[in-house]
Order: structure tokens, then C-alpha cells, then sequence
């Protein structure tokens, strides 16, 4: 839009890293909604060339963050554990584990200038953002962005708190990811965690109520299921000898479908 573009250039981005504290941290989010592939890509562009090192993280389904260092140096020195206050406004906004925070990478450093090249770069003088922001207003580019950054080749190993995090997620892990998601309205990646808390698992019986509530789509009702279809799957694991899972599929499904009586 008209003046703000001044604040996604490479030029805002050069003026802030100069104002930075040693070890300072600029924290820039931007959104993949209403904005064409090029424009994303230019942005990115614009900051990668300010901050070699930046790294890439998905809030939600709309929205981005970037970061960005006065001093260039590997992701893996960036990870701490938060202090009082940000915890605090973490759990507020729905981040009860700060691993989950490592789960968000995208991307970072060269993968993120391999990614953006090629295309101008978003500046004062060159106001790419500006002249497209009206034009693009109401095209849905979130989905298709997001995959396009998701299915990008990258060449760098992801960070080792980034790979430590996967490595250690425990259903709990899971079902707090899902639960920040569906905070932040964001279904289908709220849908896709709570699908990976197992149905061996106690945190199946939240995980389910989870996946009912943010079924939108017909590939997230599928997730979900009906009451029939996983009604089927308690006799079975009790069949097969599983009665542990048995129990916490009966469970997750009296609590999930109250009032519902079963086929």
C-alpha cells in the first residue's frame, strides 16, 4: 500500500541493521496472502541482501516472520530458552512449548537468496511492493506461496535445535502445535498436527476434538473422520490384541461425539 511499502525495501533494511545493538535481532513479519510469487520473492530479496544469515519461520497459514542480525552467524547460536516475560506473551498467543517455536523454520541464509533470485529487488526507488499492493488486493496466494516456499530444494541442514525439536516431538509436542494453530485460525496446519498425535496415545482423546473442530475442507473431515469410521477402529485394536489403544479410542470417541449414539 501507498507509504508502507517504505518499510519493506532494502533500504529501510540497511538503515535498521545499522541501528541494531551488537547481537540485536530485526524481527520483520509479512504476509503470503494477496501477494504474487515475484512480490513475495523481491521482498525477500531486499532483506536477504541486508542480512545474509536471515532465517524464514511460518506463523500461520497467512503470515511470516523473518530474522535478521547485525552480526552474520550460524542459525544454531540464535535458539535459547525464553525468559519470564516472553514465556508469558507466548502463552498468551497460544505457545505453551518453546520447542514449537523451532518447528516453524522454513529456511535460511543462502537457500533464502537461491530462492529469491532473479527477480528485482523491492527498494525506494524501484517501489515493486507499492504499485502491486491494490492490484493484487483480493487474489488468494497464501496456499500456493506457502507450498512454493515448502517444496523449495534447499542446500542448508536445517539448524540442530530445528532438527532436535522434530527428532523429540512427543504427541504432547503435536497437540500444543495444533492447539497454537487453531488459535491463530490457521485449520489445516492445526489439522495436520493433532493428526500426528497417535491413537495409542492419551493426547488422541484432545486430538480428535481438535481435528472435528478445524475440519473445513474435505481433506481435513477425512482427517477427522466420522463417528462411524472410527468407531470401527476400537473393536479392531481390541481384536488385534491392542487393548491400551482400544481403551483410549473408546475414550477419545464418547468424549468427541457426546450425545451421538454409535452404529
Amino acid at each position: 500500500m501507498a507509504g508502507m511499502n517504505a518499510l519493506f525495501t532494502r533500504n529501510f533494511f540497511a538503515i535498521a541493521r545499522s541501528r541494531l545493538n551488537p547481537g540485536g535481532v530485526l524481527a520483520q513479519w509479512f504476509h503470503l496472502y494477496n501477494m504474487e510469487s515475484d512480490d513475495l520473492r523481491s521482498f525477500l530479496r531486499a532483506f536477504i541482501e541486508v542480512f545474509p544469515s536471515a532465517i524464514l519461520w511460518q506463523l500461520n497459514e497467512g503470515d511470516m516472520l523473518i530474522t535478521g542480525f547485525n552480526r552474520d552467524h550460524g542459525a544454531d547460536s540464535v535458539a535459547h530458552e525464553p525468559g519470564p516475560a516472553a514465556a508469558a506473551d507466548m502463552r498468551a498467543a497460544g505457545v505453551t512449548d518453546a520447542e514449537i517455536l523451532s518447528t516453524l523454520y522454513v529456511m535460511q541464509g543462502a537457500d533464502l537468496a537461491s530462492f529469491s533470485a532473479g527477480i528485482a529487488v523491492n527498494t525506494d526507488d524501484g517501489p515493486m511492493l507499492e504499485f502491486h499492493g491494490q492490484r493484487n488486493l483480493h487474489l488468494q496466494t497464501d496456499e500456493g506461496n506457502a507450498h512454493d516456499l515448502a517444496a523449495f530444494p534447499c542446500v542448508l541442514p536445517q539448524p540442530k535445535h530445528v532438527n532436535a525439536a522434530w527428532a523429540q516431538a512427543t504427541p504432547a509436542l503435536w497437540l500444543a502445535r495444533g492447539i497454537m494453530f487453531e488459535k491463530a485460525e490457521s485449520c489445516r496446519l492445526a489439522s495436520e498436527s493433532f493428526g500426528h498425535v497417535g491413537k495409542q496415545d492419551h493426547e488422541y482423546t484432545s486430538a480428535l476434538d481438535g481435528m472435528i473442530r478445524c475440519a473445513r475442507t474435505p481433506g481435513e473431515r477425512d482427517l477427522a473422520g466420522t463417528l462411524e469410521t472410527r468407531t470401527k477402529e476400537a473393536p479392531e485394536a481390541a481384536r488385534a490384541g491392542r487393548r491400551a489403544e482400544a481403551e483410549i479410542l473408546f475414550t477419545a470417541l464418547t468424549q468427541a461425539y457426546q450425545g451421538q449414539p454409535g452404529p
